[in-house]
C-alpha cells in the first residue's frame, strides 16, 4: 500500500505538468489572437473606404474563426478542471465520512477538520473554475489521511497479533479475535478502495490533458502556418503531436489531412518528391514498360505457362483475334468489317518446345527458342464462327502463324 502512494504521488505531477503545459500553449495561442486584432485594426484604421473594408471582412473572419476555436478549447479546458476538482472533492467527503463512522482516531479526526474548508462543488455548474492550488490541496490531503490510514491499519495489525498471542495461551477470545481481524481487513481493503479510485481518476484526468494538449498544439501549429507572425512553431511539437494521433488509430486520410493543415507547402512537396531507390527502379521500369507499349503495337503475350497454350477455345479465339487486328491498320480494319464471313476454322493443331531456362526471345516475325528439351502437342477444338477475321483474304497469314515448329531455330 505504501508503494502505491509512492506512486501516486509521482503521477499527480506528470497531471500537473500537463496542465501548466496547456496553460502555456492558451496564453501563446491568445498572444496570436491579439496580434491579428492588432494587425486588422490597423488595416481599417488606414483604409476607412468601404470598398477596402469590403475587401477586409475575409481577414475579419479569419480572426473570428480562431476566436471561436479558442472559445470552444478554452470551454474544454474549463470541463476538465471542473471535473478534476468535482472527482477529488467527492471523495474528499466519502473518506470523512467513512472516518467519522468508523475510526477512533481523534489525531485523525482533527486533521481532516482543519483542512475540511475547501469551496463547496456545486453539480450544476459544469464550467465553474476552481483555482488549481484547490484541487492540488485536496489531492495531497487525501494522500495524507490514506497514509495516516495505513499507519492506523498496522498498529492495529499489531494489537491483532497481542490479542492472538493471548487467545493462545487459553483465554476465551476467539470470538473478540476473529470480529478484531474482520474490522482490520475491512479498513484495509476499504482504504485500497480509495486509492484505486484515485489511480482511476489519475488515469482518466491523464488522457483528457494530453488530449486537450493535442488538441490545442493542433489548433495553434494551423494558426502558425496559416499566418506566419513568426517563426515560434517547434517542430518536435508538431512530430509529438503526429505521434500522439497515430496511437489513436486515427484515420490515415484524417491524418494526412492534419499534417497538411500543420506544414509549409514546401515541405510537403519535398517529402511527396522524396522517394526511395527500390521506388524511383519500380517507378522508371514501369514507365519503360509503358513506353514499350506504346511504341510497340504488336501485343505479345507474356512466356508463362499458363498463356503461352491455348486451353479452351475461346481464349484460343480471343489470342489469335488480338494478334491480328492488332497488325491491321485502320483501312485493313474497315475492309475487314466490310468483308462478309466466308470462313470458320474448326482445328488447329500447334507444337510447343520448352526450354530449361525459359529463354524465348519473341517478334513480329520469329520465334526463337534455345535449348529445347521435349516436344508437347496440343489440340484445341473451335466453334465454328462467323467472326470477320477468318475472311480468306487473312487466310494465308493465319496459317502462317499457326504453322507447327519442326525444330528450334
Amino acid at each position: 500500500m505504501e508503494a502505491r502512494l509512492g506512486v501516486l504521488k509521482n503521477d499527480f505531477n506528470v497531471i500537473i505538468d500537463f496542465k501548466e503545459n496547456n496553460i502555456s500553449a492558451l496564453q501563446t495561442l491568445k498572444s496570436r489572437i491579439v496580434k491579428i486584432k492588432e494587425i486588422y485594426a490597423d488595416f481599417i484604421s488606414a483604409n476607412r473606404d468601404n470598398l477596402f473594408v469590403f475587401t477586409l471582412d475575409s481577414f475579419y473572419f479569419q480572426g473570428k474563426l480562431i476566436d471561436i476555436e479558442y472559445d470552444d478549447v478554452i470551454r474544454l479546458f474549463y470541463a476538465i478542471a471542473n471535473r478534476m476538482y468535482c472527482d477529488y472533492y467527492k471523495l474528499f467527503k466519502i473518506i470523512i465520512e467513512y472516518v467519522e463512522q468508523n475510526i477512533p482516531d481523534k489525531k485523525l479526526r482533527e486533521l481532516i477538520k482543519v483542512n475540511d474548508n475547501f469551496p463547496v462543488y456545486k453539480d450544476l455548474e459544469p464550467f465553474k473554475q476552481y483555482e488549481f492550488h484547490y484541487i492540488q490541496t485536496l489531492h495531497e490531503i487525501i494522500l495524507v489521511v490514506l497514509t495516516y490510514l495505513n499507519t492506523y491499519i498496522i498498529n492495529k495489525n499489531h494489537d491483532l497479533k497481542i490479542y492472538q498471542s493471548k487467545n493462545k495461551i487459553g483465554l476465551n477470545i476467539d470470538s473478540f479475535v476473529n470480529t478484531f481481524n474482520f474490522n482490520n481487513t475491512v479498513m484495509k481493503e476499504k482504504t485500497e478502495l480509495f486509492i484505486t479510485y484515485i489511480e482511476f481518476f489519475h488515469k482518466l484526468h491523464t488522457k483528457y490533458l494530453k488530449r486537450f494538449t493535442t488538441k490545442v498544439q493542433l489548433l495553434l501549429s494551423q494558426i502558425n502556418n496559416d499566418i506566419k507572425l513568426d517563426n515560434g512553431s517547434n517542430k518536435n511539437v508538431k512530430k509529438d503531436m503526429l505521434n500522439d494521433l497515430k496511437e489513436t488509430n486515427i484515420d490515415k486520410n484524417i491524418l494526412r489531412e492534419l499534417r497538411v493543415s500543420i506544414s509549409d507547402e514546401n515541405s510537403i512537396i519535398s517529402s511527396e518528391q522524396t522517394k526511395t531507390p527500390e521506388s524511383s527502379r519500380s517507378s522508371s521500369n514501369s514507365d519503360a514498360s509503358a513506353s514499350d507499349a506504346t511504341s510497340e503495337p504488336l501485343i505479345v503475350p507474356a512466356n508463362t505457362p499458363e498463356n503461352s497454350i491455348c486451353t479452351n477455345a475461346q481464349s484460343c479465339e480471343e489470342t489469335i483475334n488480338c494478334d491480328i487486328v492488332s497488325e491491321l491498320t485502320d483501312d485493313n480494319k474497315q475492309e475487314l468489317r466490310d468483308t462478309p464471313p466466308k470462313f470458320s476454322l474448326n482445328k488447329i493443331h500447334t507444337i510447343v518446345e520448352e526450354t530449361c531456362d525459359d529463354s524465348i526471345n519473341e517478334s513480329v516475325d520469329s520465334i526463337q527458342l534455345t535449348k529445347p528439351i521435349f516436344e508437347r502437342h496440343v489440340t484445341v477444338i473451335l466453334e465454328p464462327t462467323d467472326d470477320p477475321i477468318f475472311d480468306p483474304i487473312f487466310q494465308p497469314f493465319l496459317e502462317t502463324l499457326l504453322e507447327p515448329v519442326a525444330e528450334p531455330f
